[in-house]
């Protein structure tokens, strides 16, 4: 036991602390200084008095704490913070025990134990941990702990919370168990923990069951055995002898607490009833738990307080009834014994009638009058279970026999109240304990019960029980079977006379009902018939009611409406019977009875799917005897026959009555009813008619925003219906679809492209885009339309439910909004040709596209006015032409009854008539009126969209021949005669011309194609007019000049083909109207459009001649003058949309191309000599010679090679003058631009790089070396250039200017070296000339961070190199850990940083002192070599052969392997390595030549070990590897040595590479199991670990390798020697035991081997108590290992961050 710590006592220990100590310490618990848990406890101890705290009770005062609050928050850190309960040491567990106890021994901590969650068992479960560590001062501390809650230590106890505390701790039969095992398996000498154990059974003897009571008992007496002699002893016990145990008399002390309470007038002659209740304590108690639901309160407490619960009333009331009772009992009882004083009279126990289970199995005979109105089934008030219903911490025992009682009474009760209480009931408890109860076998009945009863009470209490029912699926079949479908649907259709349902908000465009509607007296619907059998009617509803009231209806009386199938009693028809038969008030009214109904049917349709993830279909033939069976890959296949119950609500009198609830556009109903048709119609055969119910109608009306079933709903069967479109259908979507009258063409477009989420998100917002245009105001129209066109329809079901609508289609919705709209394919003409607002709109199909536009084109074109006239529709629909004009009503009527009579559904033969009445019913209501001929603005949406098409998608329509050319020319040919065409708002000619050219553009042979239209002399007449109207003034956006434009660049396209040249050739006027253009020069971009055709029409030599002639030469050769050069290498952007002088010198550019076009000199001997003439004599032969040449400026090859020479001359020069070097630093500029902005002549430096670089000799002045870098390092992009230097050998003369050079010229430097990195053979020379030691200098002394960085990028691409790289690397290692090197190859930023940092982990020790060391050592050995090489240029740089590195001085300790240093790496396990393959194969390596040296190093073995087992614990996947290294075979041959060090770290190690699966196979390959068991042996500390290992291996793979090895090394007989206690030694025995027993019973499982191994078992004496149970509980979670010590899991270099910035000021001038 550990002692107090006297030196943390704050006072001596003779004297009390004071408050104020107290409250520190118990604020140390939570809130430590020093953050150090378990030394708060250890003070807490050692400061507080065993027997508690003193100061425990709240003080009065402003300032005074609650000490409650503090007591409680000390046990709850106690809890939370006690740490791995078997990992911590026994010194600590002990110390929270006894904090524990002297919190607990307070008032304050007594009453928590039942007050603070999971207190309870959070105790129990250390208290059993704590018991198993066969520790004594453990032992002590958690039984003292426990003593203390049984048995209060502070004063004023309160005998109720004691009791409390005893039935709360005595109520978990696990922990009773287990703590009753602990006690027979260990018998302790210490007397401290025998007196604490003896009070501990006293409590359980005493407040336990019989059976725990007895056991406890004689455990108590079974050590020594003479005590049981002793309870048959007429031995008195010694005068002189006290007990010395604290005894108390529990019922007295409860009856001294009770003195002023009621219970003192009971009579003295009741305590042997009082000894019978305390007998049955424990039995009371149960009870009690089991009846409430609550297992802390005790009998006492909850018989004080009231309870209203399904199971208990308890108040004041039955309080005082069952006080009367007794009362009266014990006053009879009295009377008795005074009538026999003579007599001895006793208690008549045996007739002791149980009445009321309460509180007691036994109770007295008490009649609670304040009961007596309350309805008991079974355990149960019917009330308060009802109150409860929607409770779901409701919890029903004995669920089967509950319902079944309910039920029993339901059945004889002839009360409709008491069977609807019951009903509800059911309800409440099928629905929470359906599993429990089963199906249930009279739902036919309940079915049959819903159809009879004519209480609307009744019948809502059927319905909500029916639904708690279908949570079965084996009572789905009986409703189905007792024809329940048909019954819902028929209740489905009340939903229509609720009239006074609520509004949805946004049901701002709902068609309104008038009075009369919605009180039903609008449509007359009834017929009845009377006694003398005459048929009376039309009625309306309403006057049905009357008639009901009035008696001339009676519930014999048969009656008719439309929708039924005959004359029918009133009783039977349900809107009759329901409305003016039912009594009763319901619970539902009509939306929510048909919600509950929907709610139904849904999950019966889910419970019968139509399609089957697989199927397999067997044919059995009733002649062969075998099997005639195949197996399809049925993936999704469709059931058939249809399920049941999809069949029975597609029948005609349940499909119409489902689908018409939509008009009651309730949100909640319409959501239902869409989601159950979907469910229904899916894969349903009779799907392609739904449409006939008007569903598409009723479905659209709906204005609620919930629309996504609808969506779904639409999406699915809206091309599926069995409709035949009209000749007027614009599309074939259109002609497919029958939503094509009711919804634009894009919005079903985009139902099929996008689904029903998008087409939800469209139908619900406002959108205007190519592909959509929809808003709230078009949708209104829509219902509008529909409303109008079911008017006749919607106010029948307000008079009979069971109405079916008759479908009439309706003729096309023509939207307002889109009249002047365009569509076409998928998209809107007018938002795609918006290129400004709709940029690059996606098209998904542009050759369909263009096919659709195409016909929209033609369409257009051929349009005509309308061929009916206002009086043929009036004679089509039989309307007098002489009451004309009609109102839309009575044409909507008019075409009804055509429409109704002609169908195609019913008449066959009237298709021809029923189109005719559409077409004249659409042309009497629409009011979009056609107009007559083609309309000029679709023509210009349609020929734009084409222009984009071909400039977006030239590649796509590239192998199509273009079919528009026809109505292309007939367009221009129109538009060109057009005497409006300048005046026109939207002239037709420049699109059509932009439209030519993009064609030819896409394909040239398209060009052929238009020759053969006469497309060129159409296009010619065009030019010729606009050519005409062009002048100084005008703009690029007139119309002329666009046309101009198009057609010079359709025409320059053309003049590839020889016929098109031809055709030019025969119209001159063509060449005069391109040369006049050029006259314009206010129009630079059309004159450099003509400027091209120029020069695509000279490749004619006739054409080049008639150019000639028109006076092209002059035009061309003034646009030259116009050329500005120094924008061309002014460096600045520029764009012809912004930049005019960038237009003019393009011109310039084009005229230059045009020239040589035209003088023919762009191919081989076809020069026009009359052009080369007079260009000769313009500008001279020396520059039409260029043009000839195609030299348009002087050749940058002869300037190079000139400047160079001139260079090469210069220095030469033995004395050079400042002029010299002037001109020699122009030279060097002008070579530098030359190169740059003529990519590709870099070349003509190659045999000059010995000048080049002998001028960064240091007698040049700083500028010239800087220039000559300039050059370097443009002509060092070039690879063949890298190749001369590299072969010229002059890099040494690049390294010495690192150390005269400013940054800027550093920074070439570094450029040209890192150009020049990319050949081995530089690099080879960088090595030789010490680059690597002049690099360094810049990278650790420089103070340009840029420079550090860029040098760090050079290094890495240095170190990259296939042959010198290595070597690289190796001298960079002697002077920077490589960990550096590996950092400037993946971050050259990162290295910089780290460089700067202070660092300390597994891969890099680096401090100020190590940088500093590192610098200077880097810069002397600089200015060493600089010295020498500025001397002789030549002389080579090696290392020493004896160099150390520079760093060694901060990790000469460390123990390093594969560049990690284990150290580090064991107290941070998790860091993630930069090779970890690399390091798994070192250390791998390093392990196995340790145990395999004769020499042992034990503290190297032992961190290695560590270092392993923590590599494959924090990284398992890296275990996979070790198999294949070949370790694992001399890792177990090692397993035998005599040294028990190696056999330790072998076993650590296979532990940790066990959990691998590989390995485990690995393990099966190689010899294992004997020195195994060996190192077993040789190290019983280590059995735990090796068992562990065992069990992994056989729980991964039985490998029948391994169970050989497993047979013939005896491992079986071996671990079930372990399994006796003898053989295992450590305090894992437990643990390794379970892990011993799973490994057994995984060796059972082996095919090979399996029965061998169980025979052995079953041998053995010591297997049998074990085979039987799970040890899953025994096996820690947590590694046992005990190598891991966590870390953070870190990726990168970077842990520290720099502990200096760079310098402020600059280094010194020596520098």
């Amino acid at each position: 036991m550990t002692p107090t710590n006297l030196g943390q006592r704050l006072g001596p220990q003779r004297v009390f602390l004071d408050e104020d100590v107290e409250s520190m310490h118990l604020k140390f618990l939570s809130q430590h200084p020093t953050g150090n848990f378990t030394d708060a406890v250890f003070r807490f101890n050692n400061c507080v008095q065993y027997r508690g705290l003193l100061w425990a009770v709240k003080q009065d005062g402003f300032f005074s704490e609650n000490k409650e609050k503090m007591i409680n928050t000390a046990i709850n850190v106690l809890l939370e913070k006690e740490g791995d309960q078997e990992k911590i040491s026994d010194q600590e567990l002990e110390a929270q025990f006894h904090a524990l106890r002297r919190l607990v021994a307070s008032k304050a901590g007594f009453c928590a134990f039942t007050q603070l969650p999971r207190f309870r068992e959070s105790l129990g479960m250390k208290v059993i941990k704590a018991l198993q560590r066969n520790s004594d001062a453990v032992t002590h501390a958690a039984i003292d702990t426990l003593s203390t809650l049984l048995s209060p230590m502070h004063d004023n106890y309160d005998l109720r919370q004691e009791q409390l505390n005893k039935a709360s701790l005595l109520s978990s039969k696990k922990f009773l168990e287990a703590l009753l095992k602990q006690f027979e398996d260990r018998v302790h000498p210490s007397m401290a923990i025998v007196k604490g154990a003896g009070l501990v059974m006293k409590a359980i003897i005493e407040e336990g069951d019989s059976e725990t009571a007895a056991h406890m008992q004689e455990l108590a007496l079974a050590e020594p055995a003479g005590l049981l002699a002793k309870l048959d002893s007429d031995e008195e016990v010694p005068e002189g002898e006290q007990d010395l145990l604290h005894m108390r008399d529990n019922l007295k002390s409860a009856i001294d607490q009770s003195k002023q309470s009621q219970w003192r007038q009971l009579d003295r002659q009741l305590k042997q009833i009082e000894r019978l209740v305390s007998k049955q304590a424990n039995v009371l108690l149960t009870h009690w738990r089991d009846t409430i639901g609550i297992e802390q309160l005790s009998l006492f407490h909850s018989f004080t307080i009231d309870h209203a619960k399904p199971n208990l009333i308890w108040n004041h009331k039955t309080r005082e009834e069952l006080k009367t009772a007794l009362e009266n009992e014990m006053r009879a009882f009295h009377i008795d014994q005074e009538l026999g004083r003579t007599t001895e009279i006793a208690w008549n126990h045996n007739e002791f009638e149980v009445t009321i289970k309460l509180f007691f199995h036994i109770s007295i005979f008490v009649q609670y009058e304040c009961l007596a109105d309350e309805i008991k089934i079974g355990d149960y008030f019917l009330r308060l279970l009802l109150e409860e219903e929607f409770e779901e911490e409701l919890a029903i025992k004995r669920s089967y026999e509950f319902f079944n009682d309910l039920y029993h009474r339901f059945l004889l009760t002839p009360k409709t109240a008491m069977k609807c209480m019951c009903l509800q009931a059911m309800a409440i408890v099928y629905g929470k304990c359906w599993e429990d109860i089963g199906p249930f076998n009279d739902t036919k009945y309940i079915v049959g019960m819903l159809e009879r009863c004519s209480d609307r009470l009744e019948r809502d209490r059927l319905i909500l029980f029916v639904e708690k029912l279908i949570k079965h699926k084996r009572n789905v079949k009986e409703v189905m079977d007792a024809n329940g479908v048909r019954i819902l649907v028929d209740l489905l259709s009340l939903a229509h006379l609720h009239t006074t349902r609520a509004h949805v908000p946004t049901q701002r465009n709902v068609i309104e009902a008038t009075a009369e509607m919605l009180a039903g007296a609008g449509e007359k619907e009834w017929y009845f018939g009377n006694k003398e059998k005459e048929r009376l009617g039309p009625y309306s509803f309403h006057e049905m009611k009357d008639f009901w009231e009035d008696g001339t209806l009676t519930a014999k009386s048969r009656c008719w409406a439309q929708g039924m199938d005959g004359w029918r009693h009133v009783h039977t028809i349900p809107q009759l019977k329901w409305v003016l038969m039912a009594s009763g008030q319901a619970v539902l009214n009509p939306t929510d009875l048909s919600i509950v109904i929907l709610n139904i049917l849904i999950r019966i349709c889910e419970y019968y799917p139509s399609r089957l993830a697989y199927i397999i279909l067997f044919f059995i033939s009733k002649w062969l005897c075998y099997l005639d069976c195949f197996h399809r890959d049925a993936n999704n296949a469709v059931i058939r026959p249809l399920p049941r119950v999809k069949r029975l609500l597609s029948e005609p009198i349940c499909l119409p009555h489902c689908i018409q609830l939509l008009l009651t556009f309730d949100p909640i109903l319409v959501e239902k009813v869409s989601i159950l048709l979907l469910n229904v119609m899916l894969d349903n055969p009779s799907l392609s008619r739904i449409y006939l119910t008007g569903i598409f109608f009723f479905i659209l009306m709906y204005t609620g925003s919930n629309v996504l079933p609808i969506g779904k709903f639409l999406q699915y069967l809206h091309l599926k219906q069995a409709t035949r479109a009209t000749e007027e259908a614009s599309s074939d979507m259109l002609a497919r679809s029958i939503l094509g009258a009711l919804f634009p063409e894009a919005m079903i477009h985009y139902l099929e492209n996008y689904g029903a989420e998008k087409f939800s998100e469209i139908f619900l917002g406002e959108f205007d885009t190519p592909e959509a245009i929809w808003n709230s105001e078009m949708r209104r129209y829509m219902i509008e339309k529909i409303a109008a066109h079911i008017a006749d329809f919607s106010p029948r079901l307000m008079s009979n439910v069971r109405a079916i609508y008759q479908y009439v289609p309706i003729p096309a919705i023509s939207f307002p909004q889109l009249e002047e709209e365009l569509f076409c394919n998928i998209y809107y003409l007018r938002h795609l040709c918006n290129e400004t607002r709709f940029p690059d709109w996606e098209i998904k199909n542009p050759v369909s596209f263009l096919k659709d536009v195409l016909g929209a084109w033609k369409k257009e074109v051929e349009k005509k006015g309308p061929n009916m006239s206002y009086e043929e529709a009036y004679d089509t629909l039989r309307l007098p032409k002489d009451k004309a004009p009609f109102h839309e009503s009575q044409i909507r009527k008019a075409y009804f009854r055509m429409a109704q009579k002609y169908h195609p559904d019913k008449n066959p033969e009237g298709r021809d008539i029923f189109e005719a009445v559409n077409k004249a019913y659409e042309f009497l209501c629409t009011k979009k009126r056609v107009v007559d001929g083609p309309d000029p603005h679709n023509l210009l949406l349609i020929l734009k969209t084409q222009s984009i098409l071909f400039r977006r998608f030239k590649e796509e329509l590239a192998p199509y021949k273009y079919a528009g050319y026809p109505a292309l020319i007939k367009t221009i040919t129109m538009e060109t005669g057009d005497e409006n065409l300048f005046s026109k708002s939207e002239p037709l000619l420049p699109e059509a011309t932009e439209l030519a050219y993009h064609t030819v553009n896409c394909s040239a042979l398209n060009a052929e194609e238009l020759r053969r239209e006469n497309g060129i002399e159409i296009l010619q007449a065009a030019l010729s007019r606009c050519v005409a109207m062009l002048s100084f003034s005008s703009k690029d956006d007139d119309v002329a000049v666009k046309v101009c434009t198009h057609v010079c660049r359709c025409y320059a396209v053309a003049a590839q083909f020889e016929e098109c040249r031809e055709k030019f050739m025969g119209d001159l006027r063509i060449v005069k109207d391109v040369c006049r253009i050029l006259y314009f020069k206010n129009l630079p971009r059309l004159c450099s459009v003509a400027t091209e055709c120029v020069s695509a029409f000279a490749m004619d030599m006739a054409l080049q001649t008639q150019l000639f002639k028109c006076g092209v030469l002059w035009h061309l050769l003034l646009y030259l003058f116009n050329y500005d050069f120094t924008l061309e290498e002014g460096g600045v952007t520029k764009s012809e949309n912004t930049n005019q002088q960038e237009v003019a010198n393009r011109l310039a550019r084009l005229s230059i191309h045009a020239l040589a076009c035209l003088g023919g000199y762009l191919t081989p001997d076809t020069v026009n000599p009359l052009l080369h003439k007079s260009l000769c004599s313009l500008i001279t032969p020396y520059l039409t010679k260029l043009i000839g040449q195609g030299k348009y400026a002087e050749e940058p090859k002869i300037f190079c090679q000139k400047l160079l020479d001139y260079l090469l001359k210069t220095s030469e020069t033995k004395i050079l003058s400042e002029e010299n070097l002037k001109y020699g630093q122009f030279c060097l500029q002008a070579l530098s631009n030359v190169i740059k902005n003529n990519p590709g002549h870099e070349v003509e430096c190659i045999g000059h790089f010995q000048l080049l670089f002998g001028l960064l000799n240091p007698k040049y002045q700083a500028d010239v070396q800087l220039m000559a870098l300039e050059v370097l390092t443009v002509v060092t992009s070039n690879n063949m250039c890298v190749e001369n230097i590299a072969d010229c050998r002059v890099c040494t003369l690049l390294l010495l200017t690192l150390r005269g050079l400013s940054s800027a010229g550093a920074t070439n430097v570094l450029n040209i070296l890192h150009a020049l990195a990319s050949n081995g053979k530089v690099v080879k020379e960088l090595l030789q000339q010490g680059a690597v030691l002049y690099l360094l200098n810049v990278f650790c002394n420089s103070t340009n961070p840029n420079l550090r960085q860029l040098t760090a990028e050079l290094f890495s691409k240095l170190s990259a190199d296939k042959l010198t790289g290595p070597k690289i690397r190796i001298h960079l290692s002697k002077f920077l850990p490589s960990i550096f090197v590996d950092a400037m190859q993946s971050s050259p930023e990162a290295s910089v940083h780290m460089f700067e940092g202070n660092h300390e982990n597994p891969e890099l020790i680096w401090n100020d002192q190590t940088r500093e060391t590192v610098c200077s050592t880097v810069k002397q050995i600089t200015i060493d070599l600089y010295k020498e090489q500025t001397l002789k240029p030549t002389t080579p740089w090696n290392l020493p052969g004896n160099f150390s590195p520079v760093y060694q001085g901060a990790d000469a300790d460390e123990l390093e392997v594969g560049g990690v240093y284990l150290r580090l790496f064991i107290s941070q396990p998790g860091w993630v390595l930069r090779k970890p393959r690399e390091f798994t194969v070192e250390i791998m390596n390093k392990f196995t030549k340790i145990i395999s040296s004769p020499k042992l190093q034990g503290e190297i073995l032992e961190t290695v070990t560590q270092a392993v087992c923590s590599l494959f614990a924090m990284q398992p996947t890296l275990a996979e590897h070790i198999p294949s290294l070949g370790h694992l075979p001399i890792v177990f041959k090692h397993m035998t040595n005599k040294n028990d060090a190696i056999p330790n770290a072998c076993i650590s190690v296979i532990h940790v590479l066990s959990d691998n699966e590989s390995c485990v196979q690995g393990f099966a390959e190689t010899d294992c199991m004997k020195p195994l068991i060996a190192a077993m042996k040789m190290r019983p500390d280590k059995v735990g670990l090796a068992c562990e290992a065992l069990h992994r291996m056989f729980s991964k793979n039985i490998s029948p390798q391994l169970m050989v090895q497993v047979v013939q090394s005896g491992l079986v007989a071996y671990l079930l020697q372990l399994l006796d206690d003898s053989g295992l030694q450590n305090n894992k025995g437990s643990s390794s035991k379970a892990q011993i027993v799973k490994s057994l019973k995984a060796m059972t499982t082996s095919l090979e081997y399996g029965e061998q191994i169980q025979e052995e078992l079953n041998k053995s004496k010591t297997w049998a108590a074990y085979k039987d149970q799970m040890h899953d509980l025994f096996i820690s979670n947590t590694s046992v290992a005990g190598y891991l010590t966590g870390g953070p899991a870190v990726a990168g270099y970077l842990t520290a961050a720099p502990t200096h910035s760079m310098p402020q000021s600059p280094p010194s001038v020596d520098d």
